[in-house]
Order: C-alpha cells, then structure tokens, then sequence
C-alpha cells in the first residue's frame, strides 16, 4: 500500500473514530455532539406531538420571536388552518367562524442571508405583503419547496426556515390525511387541528417525552 493510501485510510479511522466518541466537526473543530446545544421547541397538538429543532444562528430574529411568543403562551390555542397548494401547512394564529384572528408579529425577512432551506419537513416564517418582513406566523413544508427561497443573484426574498422537524413527521402526515381545508365550516369543526401548547427546551432529555 502507498504511503498516500495509507494517509487516506488513516485520516478515514480518526474521523470514524471521532464520530463513534460523540464527536462532531463544526467548522474546523471537532466538538462533542453533547456540547452543541440548539433550542428545540414541543408543538403538542390535537393530532401529537411535533419536535422542532431551531437555528438562532442562520435566522437569529425568526428563531428569537418564535421562542418569546411561545414563551408569552401566544400560540396555545391556536390552530394550523390551512394547507397551501399542498405545499404548506400553516399555523399560529386563531381561527373564529372561518375567520384568522388576531395579527402576528413582524419582524426583518432574514431569508436572504439564510443558507438553510425550504425542504421537506423544515419550519419557516411566513413572508408579510411587505416582503422584506417576516411574521409570527409559521409554516411546515410538505415538500421541497425551493420556489420558497430567497433569491440572492436578484435579491429577492423568501420565506425564511429557522427550524427542522426532528420527530413527529407521521403527526404532520397525520394531519393532511384528515381532510383540512379553508375556509373552516360547521361540518368541517370536528377536524380542526388546534396547537394545545408550544413549549421550549434546551436539554436533549425532553426529547424522550
């Protein structure tokens, strides 16, 4: 074997070996998985529970908004209303004889500068009418949704991600196979898809709930 060869396979059994330890490269560290740390928040609704991890870092202002207004209880009760051309689930406001109720938060669109994407399962902030502010209101993508991205050659912005969907995937399944619709009417009621509680957790332990 050459001395390139083994220089390869050599570097290849460090990093299996870093990995097997709880070891993560971010950047040009290599960290224990156990001290990178992301917020991750509980959505538990009617139909289960939804695992959301969040990226302050990619998304500070969306990520920041989220947590206070799961902090301030302002999305318990609330309802994911509508499906969007069977691209988005949407959520986080209250919904009263077909009517959303009151407006959410606004604040900086950060999509432009975001790397992440609209992907299957990612969590976004819906874009305002003035595109270059994002809401409180949020969003799940039920498929890739690359038409959702920023568009940096031209500047034009996007719906911006901050989070991904770690656990609850079949809840979200769940939620489009039970026939949501908009407007809600009295025969549709009984299928309402309501957000009980979103709570927000920094320990890993919770995820066993």
């Amino acid at each position: 074997m050459s001395n390139q060869k083994k220089w390869v396979f050599g570097i290849l059994a460090m990093a299996i070996c870093l990995l097997l330890i709880g070891y993560v490269r971010v950047g040009h560290v290599w960290q224990k998985m156990s001290d990178i740390s992301y917020p991750y928040a509980k959505i538990n609704t009617n139909f289960g529970r939804i695992y959301v991890e969040l990226y302050p870092k990619e998304a500070p202002l969306a990520v920041k908004a989220f947590i206070q207004r799961a902090k301030n209880k302002g999305y318990d009760g609330t309802e994911f209303d509508r499906i969007v051309a069977g691209r988005m689930l949407v959520g986080g406001r209250k919904v009263r004889d077909g009517k959303r109720g009151q407006d959410p938060d606004f604040f900086l669109n950060e999509s432009v500068n975001n790397t992440l994407k609209n992907t299957l399962f990612s969590v976004g902030s819906l874009r305002a009418k003035e595109r270059h502010l994002s809401t409180s209101d949020f969003f799940i993508n039920l498929q890739d949704n690359d038409v959702l991205d920023a568009n940096r050659r031209y500047g034009n912005y996007g719906h911006c991600v901050y989070g991904q969907i770690i656990k609850g995937s079949k809840v979200v399944n769940k939620i489009i196979q039970s026939g949501l619709t908009v407007p809600y009417n009295e025969k549709q009621s009984k299928d309402r898809v309501q957000i009980l509680s979103v709570s927000i957790h920094q320990d890993q332990g919770w995820f066993l709930e």
